[in-house]
């Protein structure tokens, strides 16, 4: 079991992506894997929209598809579930994501209406391989986003209730749940949001078996000095469920070598009131959640048309030849 301290960090570029992924599923995670079983993918679903850095992308998801179908493996699906803003399958189809599943013949499915067991997480991941595939973002509530926040999208819809105690839920689905994580680190989401963020182009690739030790390494290479800073890892380095004791393999054995990115977290004006109306009773009221969730989706809209000429003109770009059809 030492290969649960590992985490696997790797350069990548636009141009070695498909070798770097070969590289890094044969190193990590072909030893442990069985290519006859169910095999899940949980991609990162965050906007409806063609989104730089927002959602598990087009490009990595082509290459990881087409590593494991090389390696073998059969009984793939690809899935996620709802937001409040937007079903799972419109943003599947929006982001072109459905393109590359065509192409393999792999199936989506959103799993928001499975039966699901005691703790909320649906029966479709009994008795399968899971494969997270997070991006990393900063986040308005945990401060970032990628390995084990990527497990919120597990629970149903309506789970914006536990932002409250989203470390201590964050948690709970880790410990119930055993996965393997290779993280699409080729752009990351700076800022404040998931969903109006700054595209940052990263180059990495990062794979393990512990997602919070991942979140560790992820945390150090996003800007912070120490694991404590981010509520999720404080959390769980307290209550020991995770410790400081990683091995880093890949392109780097140490962590000072790590490429570090000063990703700029903050609060907006507007999400500063909408964490504070989310923790009066109007949180607990349908009609409150219903006009909030409205305003979500108009606000997410406005700030997507004021950005979009920005979005589409950076360095990260780079990535995106070839999949000039999904942008379109």
């Amino acid at each position: 079991m030492e290969y649960l301290k590992n985490v696997y960090v790797k350069n990548t570029s636009p141009q070695s992506l498909s070798d770097d992924i070969n590289e890094v599923v044969a190193a990590t995670f072909l030893p442990y894997a069985d290519k006859d079983k169910k095999t899940v993918l949980k991609i990162n679903g965050n906007f409806d929209r063609i989104y730089p850095g927002s959602n598990t992308s087009p490009w990595f998801l082509d290459k990881l598809l087409g590593c494991l179908r090389d390696c073998g493996f059969r009984y793939i699906l690809v899935v996620e579930g709802d937001l409040m803003t937007f079903r799972a399958y419109n943003m599947i189809r929006r982001t072109g994501l459905i393109n590359i599943l065509h192409k393999y013949d792999v199936p989506f499915v959103d799993y928001e209406d499975f039966p699901r067991n005691d703790l909320e997480i649906p029966i479709l991941f009994n008795d399968a391989q899971l494969i997270n595939t997070p991006v990393p973002h900063a986040h308005g509530i945990a401060k970032i986003s990628c390995a084990t926040k990527n497990l919120f999208g597990i629970l149903p819809v309506f789970r914006r209730k536990y932002h409250r105690i989203l470390s201590e839920k964050l948690i709970e689905v880790n410990d119930a749940m055993s996965m393997y994580t290779i993280v699409d680190g080729t752009i990351g989401l700076d800022s404040e949001s998931t969903r109006r963020g700054d595209p940052r182009r990263l180059n990495l690739l990062m794979a393990g078996w512990n997602n919070l030790k991942i979140d560790i390494i992820v945390s150090w290479i996003l800007g912070y000095d120490t694991p404590e800073e981010i509520p999720l890892l404080q959390m769980a380095l307290d209550q020991k469920k995770v410790d400081k004791d990683i091995v880093l393999t890949g392109d780097f054995i140490k962590k000072k070598n790590l490429p570090r990115f000063n990703f700029k977290f903050k609060h907006s004006t507007t999400r500063k009131i909408a964490m504070m109306l989310e923790n009066t009773f109007l949180e607990d009221t349908k009609s409150f959640v219903w006009l909030e969730t409205q305003l979500h989706k108009l606000y997410h809209a406005y700030s997507f048309k004021k950005k979009r000429a920005d979005l589409f003109q950076g360095e990260w770009m780079d990535y995106y030849r070839g999949y000039e059809d999904i942008m379109k």
